[in-house]
């Protein structure tokens, strides 16, 4: 593969900018390309990652740019612009090795690159900037010489211009990684012969932000009927949320089509449910009101769940549509242009009642509730809620067996609207204030666990005296907030001694101002409110 690289780079570069470097992300990116072709799990955090303080949180790869939201001054944005074209503008006359070096410091500088990039490329064509016989070797050491990630970024929507399509595997292998998979897509449409192919190849290789950015232009020049089924099947699956692309995946993949036909596989039934149940959630892309096949999909779905419904994911799904169809206070004249009508409803409500009140889903549901699977377990219990199942047998079973499992305080706490708090409270003082500290993940359960424990303690006045000490004195925020925020719902009271004399000192040593400042409000006798 070096020599194949050196060949599209050259061997002998010239000129030699200050950032070039053997250390590249392309070469990290091309070393974490596993048998599958496919990135391992050592290469989500790419090399260039600035080290996070304790309290921050990163950003997950690519998240940034799919935001690309700008609270910048647009004469700002604008100067950024300027300077950018100038900078390039110098390297396209001369390959200006001073210009190189101040081009790709401003990058780095300047780290927003989506706020500026878009008016940058369109003026380089408005100025009928050359690409040869300098801009095109810079842009392919920036992409695949530096060795951080705006450089990249931005060498790669350079090459996109540079309309050279032998770059186009190495740019592929970028795509790879989630941080530049929308700069890869972006290139394969202006550089592929066949874009639609190698946009569905890169987008069954990646599963974040960049099959979110992917999928979603891929969709929009899909033809062949075979990517078409995979968007319905498996193209709107990511790790982010369904819902960016459920909406996308049903239109042009043509859902409505799929399941008007008189039998249908358990899978195409399986990702119908999925697509249906995403567009009722909506949240931040089109939801099933903009879905102008919405009641002929729906129709048709609940028409193949008499045959293939058979698990609590299923269960689940039916249920949501039911309530969707049944909420008289949404706009259905408005919703006629999507073919519902109040016959249409009352069929399919009586439809779904007819599968849901079969038997056997009582047992179905009990499995579910034992299942290892986050999303099977939780589907169960919100079954379990509808069918009036009793889980506190299972609940209390599971943190027996999990005892810093903070879901599972949850479960046990929200079961009967805590009216087991006195053997909730027993437990956690034997299996979470007596426990010897395990390791950090354990230790981050432990504290969650703590968080919903404190939190019910505020419906249970006078209960719980040692958890509340131990969460005010915890090295987590959260869990000294919670205690906080507890204590403000009670009567003063009904603090004991040893809770007044700990929250005292908790304000005098807090590092954090804004509980300092909760705290002074609670002694004052205000109660926080949830924003607070």
């Amino acid at each position: 593969m070096l020599h194949w690289i050196k060949s599209i780079l050259g061997a002998n570069p010239s000129p030699k900018y200050n950032w070039v470097t053997a250390n590249s992300l392309f070469q990290f990116v091309s070393d974490h390309i596993d048998l599958s072709g496919k990135l391992d799990e050592k290469a989500l955090v790419l090399p260039d990652e600035e080290p996070l303080a304790d309290t921050d949180l990163r950003y997950a790869a690519g998240l940034k740019d799919a935001l690309a939201t700008s609270t910048e001054d647009n004469m700002i944005i604008e100067e950024k612009v300027a300077a950018v074209v100038r900078l390039v503008q110098k390297v396209a006359a001369r390959g200006d090795l001073t210009a190189g070096n101040q081009l790709f410091e401003f990058l780095v500088a300047n780290g927003d690159l989506m706020n500026y990039i878009d008016p940058v490329l369109e003026q380089i064509v408005d100025l009928n900037i050359e690409i040869e016989p300098h801009l095109y070797p810079f842009a392919k050491r920036l992409t695949f010489e530096c060795a951080h990630r705006n450089g990249v970024k931005f060498g790669m929507a350079l090459l996109g211009l540079c309309r050279r399509d032998e770059v186009l595997p190495m740019l592929r292998m970028l795509g790879l990684h989630d941080e530049f998979t929308i700069y890869s897509t972006i290139a394969i449409i202006y550089l592929s012969p066949d874009p639609e192919t190698d946009l569905w190849n890169l987008a069954r290789q990646v599963q974040g932000w960049g099959r979110v950015q992917v999928v979603d232009r891929l969709a929009a020049l899909v033809k062949d009927e075979v990517v078409k089924d995979w968007l319905i099947r498996e193209g709107y699956k990511n790790s982010i949320m369904y819902e960016y692309l459920a909406y996308t995946c049903a239109v042009h993949g043509g859902l409505h089509e799929r399941l008007e036909v008189f039998t249908i596989d358990r899978q195409l039934f399986a990702a119908a449910g999925d697509l249906i149940e995403a567009m009722i959630m909506g949240g931040p892309a089109e939801d099933i009101d903009a879905y102008e096949h919405a009641a002929s999909t729906v129709e048709h779905y609940v028409r193949h769940a008499s045959t293939w419904a058979a698990d609590v994911h299923d269960f689940y799904i039916l249920h949501a549509v039911g309530n969707y169809i049944a909420l008289e206070s949404r706009d259905w004249n408005l919703l006629r242009r999507n073919g519902w009508s109040q016959d249409l409803r009352s069929n399919i409500l009586i439809d779904i009642m007819g599968i849901i009140q079969q038997p056997g889903w009582h047992s179905r549901v009990i499995r579910g509730l034992q299942s290892e699977d986050t999303l099977e377990y939780y589907q169960a219990k919100e079954a379990a809620k509808i069918l009036r199942i009793n889980t506190e047998d299972i609940f209390w079973h599971r943190l027996r067996l999990e005892p810093t499992n903070s879901n599972y305080w949850h479960d046990v706490l929200d079961h009967a609207n805590g009216a087991h708090i006195d053997d909730a409270i027993r437990f956690a003082m034997e299996m979470l204030l007596r426990r010897p500290s395990g390791n950090e993940g354990i230790q981050v359960q432990a504290g969650l666990s703590l968080d919903f424990l404190v939190s019910a303690l505020a419906k249970h006045p006078g209960k719980g005296e040692a958890l509340l000490l131990a969460a005010l004195q915890s090295g987590q925020l959260r869990n000294r907030s919670m205690a906080v925020r507890t204590l403000s719902v009670w009567e003063q009271d009904e603090w004991t001694p040893a809770l007044r004399e700990a929250l005292l000192r908790l304000g005098a040593t807090e590092s954090y101002e804004g509980l300092r400042s909760d705290i002074r409000k609670v002694l004052g006798g205000e109660i926080l409110d949830e924003e607070d």
